[in-house]
């Protein structure tokens, strides 16, 4: 295994876009950019496909390939801060306005990438949503909790 171009190796060995790659980096802080190179630029907050990834990263990236498809299936199914709650085994209230905070801004503007069919003022509990990762949502509390532990 070389050096190799992101995009081919993304096609041939993992699972999913860019963009659910991008969310799953995210989620779960992986360190994949540091494998990877832009021809002498700087490489960006995101992978892209002209990217070049070492042999190191490809290992890397080949051990995630279970935990990534889990997580694709949890990111594009539709679900509810209930459904959340459950699968993150935290109660639904604390759950809950995390949703809504990925989902709309305070004014009620939709948030990208996060998609639903239920409008601001009714949004609620049940409410279903697309393009969220359940793991996200407990990456944001448990980062919340963190600082707030800092605070005492």
């Amino acid at each position: 295994m070389e050096r190799t171009n992101f995009g081919n190796f993304r096609k041939t060995h993992l699972l999913g876009t860019n963009n659910l790659f991008n969310e799953f980096m995210r989620a779960f802080d992986l360190p994949v950019l540091r494998y990877m190179f832009n021809e002498g630029n700087m490489v960006g907050e995101e992978v892209r496909d002209y990217y070049e990834i070492n042999e190191p990263g490809q290992k890397f990236l080949l051990n995630l390939k279970e935990g990534l498809a889990v997580f694709k299936e949890d990111y594009y199914a539709k679900k509810s801060a209930i459904d959340i709650a459950e699968r993150i085994n935290l109660d639904v209230d604390m759950v809950y306005p995390y949703v809504k905070n990925r989902t709309y801004s305070s004014d009620g503007y939709h948030k990208r990438p996060v998609d639903t069919k239920t409008p601001f003022n009714d949004f609620d509990k049940n409410s279903g949503v697309h393009y969220l990762s359940s793991f996200q949502i407990l990456k944001d509390i448990q980062m919340d909790i963190r600082f707030e532990t800092l605070k005492k």
